[in-house]
Order: structure tokens, then C-alpha cells, then sequence
């Protein structure tokens, strides 16, 4: 209406509801774990606001508000089922995907697992691919994971997009570590869990696993068949959304 004032002039106020859509609920994965917060939900919200040539600036209508509250506010929400379901032998080692706001789960998860191990639970091997724009910038939760990394807790694998000249994403670094993950994944039994935007992620991060078991172990054919029954067997989970 900003933009076409006086077009949207012209709009009788009755038929405004009838342009305008009911507001959606918005949701967002919890990233924290209740046996290490046990009084509070953790969410990790991206801000939305970018330019168009368009003369007002596109901003998340959830997540410019979540941005503006101050501590006391209230906010409406429910609390439902996450999709993920990660195995109970600790011995199953664990490969994460989750660039931006996609790993939101997996800080969930390795809370959970560190927990485990304060507990003196048996140490899973985990493996994190993270990827954000800029180190500096969008780092998401970097004060928790590089200590394990140090600590040799955690194999955590970083795509920083916008941090060189030519781009890198999380699928370039998984087909880089072909043959640790192939060993994970064909010897190891390891599962597999991708999370994030639903546009173009997951599809990339599938096509890199398939060419990590043809550069290693398998025939192209060969590496769609077992990504395929890895699916069915909830070896391969994702969760993603638009």
C-alpha cells in the first residue's frame, strides 16, 4: 500500500480483507535442550529485511516483531512434535546438515548428547555442517561448538558463503571429506539429518552424498539405491521448510 498509495487509495475499505491474508503462524525449531534449560525455550530467529527495488524495504512480519519485544513481553505460542528422530545406541555415530537457522535442531541434540556425557553417557561421534554468509556476521552458536571442536567432541565443518572470492556451501565441503563420511556412513552405520531452507539446500547436500559413495565405495546406480533405503530406514531424515 506504501509502495501504491495511489492505486490502494482507489481499494474500498471493505474489500481490504479480502486482498489482505490472514497472518500464518510461523514456526520455528527449538534449539534448546530441557535437561540442560530446563526453565527455558530456545528458538534462533534470522531477521528478516532486505531490498527490492520496490521503495519500502521487505521485512519478516514474525521475525522483525520477535526482534522489537523486550524481556516481560508475552508471546503467543504451542509447543509440537519435532520430525527429527535421532537413534538411541550411542555407538551410532551422528552427521548433521545444517546451514543458517537449520542447525537449530542439532544445538538442541548435542546439548542433549552433552548432557549425556556429564552423566557419564557413552560419547557419540557427532559431525556438524555448518554454513552462514559471513564468520564474523552469522556464526550461530560458534562460543559453544569450537571448544568441543578443540576438545575433539564435535567435527565441525564450516562454509562461510561470502568469506572469499568464489563461494562455498556446505555440499562443496561434504564432498571434500568424502572419505571420512564415506567410512561413517557404508562401515559405520552412521544416520544422516538435513535441515534448512527447502529451496535448493537439501537437493544439493543429496547430489554431494551420492557423489561421496560414487568417489569412494559404490557405482552411481549403487550410491541412489542405498541413499534410497537409508530414506526408508530413517537413516536419511530431513526437515525443511520454505
Amino acid at each position: 500500500m506504501y509502495d501504491f498509495s495511489k492505486s490502494a487509495a482507489q481499494v474500498p475499505i471493505e474489500y481490504l480483507f479480502d486482498l489482505i491474508p490472514v497472518i500464518k503462524p510461523r514456526a520455528f525449531s527449538i534449539a534448546s535442550s530441557l535437561k540442560v534449560n530446563p526453565q527455558q525455550l530456545q528458538v534462533l530467529v534470522a531477521v528478516v529485511e532486505y531490498k527490492t527495488k520496490l521503495s519500502e524495504p521487505r521485512q519478516g512480519l514474525c521475525s522483525k516483531w520477535l526482534s522489537r519485544l523486550t524481556p516481560g513481553r508475552k508471546v503467543p505460542l504451542w509447543i509440537r512434535k519435532g520430525t527429527l528422530r535421532f537413534p538411541s545406541d550411542p555407538k551410532t555415530p551422528v552427521i548433521m546438515v545444517g546451514p543458517g537457522t537449520g542447525c537449530s535442531p542439532f544445538r538442541s541434540f548435542i546439548d542433549e548428547e552433552r548432557n549425556s556425557w556429564a552423566c557419564g553417557g557413552v560419547r557419540r561421534h557427532l559431525s556438524l555442517f555448518f554454513g552462514c554468509r559471513s564468520k564474523s556476521k552469522d556464526f550461530f552458536f560458534a562460543h559453544e561448538w569450537l571448544p568441543l571442536q578443540q576438545q575433539e567432541q564435535l567435527n565441525l565443518f564450516c562454509a562461510f558463503s561470502r568469506d572469499q572470492p568464489d563461494k562455498i556451501y556446505v555440499q562443496h565441503l561434504i564432498e571434500k571429506e568424502a572419505e571420512i563420511l564415506s567410512d561413517l556412513i557404508v562401515q559405520r552405520g552412521a544416520w544422516i539429518f538435513i535441515a534448512g531452507n527447502a529451496k535448493e539446500m537439501p537437493d544439493q547436500v543429496s547430489d554431494a552424498l551420492r557423489k561421496v559413495l560414487s568417489s569412494t565405495c559404490m557405482t552411481d546406480d549403487q550410491a541412489d539405491i542405498y541413499l534410497k533405503q537409508m530414506l526408508n530406514q530413517s537413516r536419511l531424515q530431513l526437515e525443511t521448510w520454505a
